[in-house]
């Protein structure tokens, strides 16, 4: 009876919509040996009941929980390859070009698996498989599974100590986003001997500030901007009086997003899943929209409409509470791709993600829409003033 009503004891596999751009799809179809396509079926992926809900919820387990609610999702996956074998872990995408084609894909819910963090380490903290060696957790092996969740090889551990490198540091640069040695150069503020020229001076620096006269730019120690003060168009306290009063707050971020804490106060996990739970809400209520790789730049979803096939372009940002509570921003990039593309872009707000209350709110055109762009004190931390231009001609 249980069964009947949708309980089951073991985890269900469920459909979704498939999450593929057209680029994406090219490239599939590339490697499976025929690039064209006249045709295309419908794409056959999903995801399991429930795992978002139990991602969002490991954060807030103690340690023990958290290894024990971990490790009885490690032996559910077994179970599911035992019960349904290993296609349930995979997706197909059929079209056709002078006969029907099929290539196999990973399933949405084992990209989800390696890309949020759910396994705890020695010390219970979650981290995403890629940086915890599966023989340190106790878990029981499964040679599958291991091939589709990836966790952190030995190797890498064993180079870095031959190395004399603590592997912990390896993880911590990869963490932070740092693949290359210009990006560490430039995370440390070390100078690049390989920039300079023939003269030892160097030439225009990554700000776009020519040094001219050959000699190396002045730069100022910038500091992150802050909220300013209130201001009214008026002049007045924003205390409810004066119809012209409003609140003006400095958007202004030349650093990475990545340096900022979240604005909800959400660990990274708990930020992957409660945006995946906003996904999930706008597909439901709007299926035409079809969702792109995670940190896709620009935009989330799109779809295409109309008998001229317009492609229409959609940013999410989702929130545990409402815009009454804080603001949200688009990056340099999204708002770049709403320019670009005008009232084919739509800016949606999910407010109360995750909840009983949550609520879209859509705003199409979010550039266009802007008629004035407010420069407040919170830009003097990143302008130049007089008196730094008569400091470095001095």
């Amino acid at each position: 009876m249980l069964e009947a009503c949708g309980a089951a004891r073991n985890l269900q596999p469920i459909a979704v919509r498939h999450t593929f751009t057209d680029e994406e799809r090219y490239e599939m179809r590339r490697k499976a040996g025929c690039k064209n396509s006249t045709w295309e079926g419908p794409f056959n992926d999903r995801t399991l009941r429930g795992l978002s809900g139990l991602l969002l919820q490991l954060p807030e387990l103690c340690p023990d929980a958290r290894k024990e609610k971990a490790k009885l999702l490690w032996e559910a996956l077994t179970n599911l390859e035992g019960r349904r074998g290993s296609g349930v872990f995979t997706g197909t995408y059929s079209w056709f070009y002078h006969r029907s084609r099929s290539t196999k894909f990973d399933a949405v819910f084992v990209k989800n698996l390696n890309s949020i963090a759910w396994v705890p380490d020695a010390e219970g903290k979650l981290q995403r498989p890629e940086f915890v060696l599966f023989d340190s957790l106790g878990w029981n092996k499964h040679p599958f599974l291991q091939s589709k969740i990836h966790f952190k090889p030995p190797i890498i551990e064993t180079l870095a100590r031959e190395a004399g490198l603590e592997p912990g540091m390896l993880d911590l640069l990869k963490k932070a986003g740092v693949t290359s040695e210009a990006e560490l150069r430039a995370r440390l503020g070390l100078e690049d001997e390989r920039k300079k020229d023939g003269n030892g001076t160097f030439g225009e620096t990554k700000d776009g500030e020519d040094n001219g006269g050959g000699r190396p730019g002045r730069r100022k120690n910038r500091k992150k901007p802050t909220i300013t003060d209130r201001n009214g168009d008026g002049g007045e306290d924003d205390k409810g009086e004066g119809k012209n009063s409003r609140e003006f707050i400095s958007y202004v971020a030349t650093h990475s997003e990545k340096e900022d804490p979240d604005p909800d106060g959400l660990t990274h996990q708990k930020r992957m899943a409660l945006e995946a739970m906003a996904i999930d809400l706008i597909l439901e209520r709007e299926p035409d929209w079809q969702q792109t790789p995670t940190n896709n730049p620009g935009y989330d979803l799109y779809k295409i409409q109309g008998a001229d096939g317009q492609k229409h372009y959609c940013e999410i940002k989702a929130m545990s509470g409402s815009l009454e509570d804080r603001p949200v921003g688009l990056s340099h990039t999204q708002f770049k791709c709403a320019c670009d593309h005008g009232e084919n872009y739509w800016l949606y707000v999910v407010e109360h993600a995750g909840n009983e209350r949550s609520r879209i709110v859509k705003i199409q055109d979010p550039a266009g829409k802007a008629r004035t762009f407010t420069f407040d004190r919170g830009w003097i931390n990143v302008a130049i003033t007089d008196n730094d231009s008569n400091e470095q001609e001095t």
